[in-house]
């Protein structure tokens, strides 16, 4: 098991066995995440290779805070890019456009573009300093269902409760998120 330094190290210098040891230390990581947002299991496998050649090929110069977060986003967005490649043309809502769609009650704005009132980082920013101040389990089912678009009885399990309350919690959290941008002048009907 390799630490995050080294195979920091790795990936900077461009060293051939860098992917191979990011799959062993990540690979059950980047495939969880695409498997939340594909359906397919040789979609999965492409997008666990897409972002072993993304992270090898394209480390910013820059060193990431966090190597796990690092990973989890560029596997994120590849998954995301993937599902975007295999449903264009089709009018098809899969796992991210529900899980978006839920949320996306709390961010409505002028129009059809949520993100027309304020720039996409403004609201992004707010939304993060909106979970920070929500309890753990909270915090980690709203991220789990709208950052990784986690299924709810799998986020359930992993928090020990039922399906149920974690809709409950995501629900109200979502309603308490509409009314902090309303306070903020960042929410309008």
């Amino acid at each position: 098991m390799a630490e995050d330094k080294e195979l920091l190290g790795l990936l900077l210098a461009h060293d051939e066995s860098a992917a191979a040891e990011i799959e062993k230390e990540y690979g059950e990581l980047i495939r969880r995440i695409a498997g939340n947002i594909l359906d397919d299991p040789r979609d999965i496998e492409e997008c666990v290779n897409d972002t072993l050649y993304s992270l090898w090929a394209s480390m910013p110069d820059e060193k990431p805070g966090s190597l796990r977060a690092y990973v989890a986003r560029v596997a994120r967005n590849t998954a995301l890019n993937r599902n975007a490649q295999l449903r264009s043309g089709k009018r098809w809502a899969g796992k991210p456009e529900l899980a978006l769609h839920e949320l996306s009650e709390s961010l409505a704005s002028r129009g059809d573009d949520p993100f027309q009132a304020v720039s996409c980082r403004e609201l992004m920013d707010e939304i993060v300093a909106f979970i920070k101040t929500r309890s753990s389990d909270v915090q980690t089912a709203f991220m789990a269902r709208y950052f990784f678009y986690e299924d709810i009885e799998e986020i359930a399990r992993r928090l020990g409760i039922k399906p149920n309350t974690v809709y409950y919690k995501l629900r109200k959290a979502r309603k308490e998120l509409k009314q902090y941008l309303m306070e903020r002048d960042m929410y309008y009907e």
